[in-house]
């Protein structure tokens, strides 16, 4: 699941320390975009949309809300 995409890393490590001390897997990843870097940061995997969507809903707000699920390579 992706929580955000920023253009700052440490805006994306911040989110990553909140989210690792609060229990959760969690990483970011550098990707190249038309318009520049982007962190993205990302909770999980999980192996299927059912336990995504039960990892989603035990997310503190408002990430609960703002995250997006989506497949990871």
């Amino acid at each position: 699941m992706q929580l955000g995409a920023f253009r700052s890393e440490g805006d994306a490590a911040a989110l990553v320390n909140q989210l690792r001390g609060a229990g959760f897997t969690v990483f970011s990843e550098r990707v190249q975009t038309a318009n520049g870097t982007l962190h993205r940061v990302r909770v999980g995997p999980e192996l299927d949309r059912a336990a995504a969507e039960r990892l989603k809903s035990r997310l503190p707000a408002p990430h609960s809300a703002n995250g997006m699920i989506v497949s990871h390579p």
